[in-house]
């Protein structure tokens, strides 16, 4: 009998032990599963910064070279008056200001599409600088 109370003694212990070790392993678990999460943040982060350089450097080069083809008079200027490329640039302007707070909205909306939205914006041909705007 007093076997069978030790053993009961022994295996209430041991089961308060393996329950102090499961929520020391829960708590582990928890803390791991967050720092992954802010990791996988940072990586996306980091991939979209990638994303927003690459995109400028390309907008960079083709703007080098339609400068090297307007000094070599491969263009010529359409509007003759400058009111009327002023009025077609607020137009523009205006319509990528819409743009970007649609895509603002859809961010809050939808934040697991935030780096796809991230790159249409860039995807206008924009200097990026929506990216700042949108968040």
């Amino acid at each position: 009998m007093v076997e069978m109370e030790e053993e009961k003694h022994n295996l209430q212990a041991k089961v308060k032990s393996l329950g102090v070790t499961l929520n020391e392993r829960k708590s582990q678990l928890g803390r791991l599963s967050g720092e992954i999460d802010a990791l996988d943040t940072a990586v996306a982060d980091v991939a979209n910064e990638k994303y927003k350089n690459l995109s400028e450097l390309v907008r960079r080069q083709k703007k080098s070279a339609h400068y090297s083809s307007i000094q070599s008079g491969k263009y010529r200027r359409v509007c003759s008056q400058s009111s009327l490329l002023d009025n077609e640039l607020a137009k523009e302007r205006t319509l990528m200001n819409r743009l970007i707070d649609i895509v603002s909205k859809l961010k809050q909306e939808f934040p697991e599409a935030r780096s796809m939205l991230d790159h249409v914006v860039c995807g206008y041909g924009h200097t990026c600088t929506a990216l700042e705007v949108c968040g």
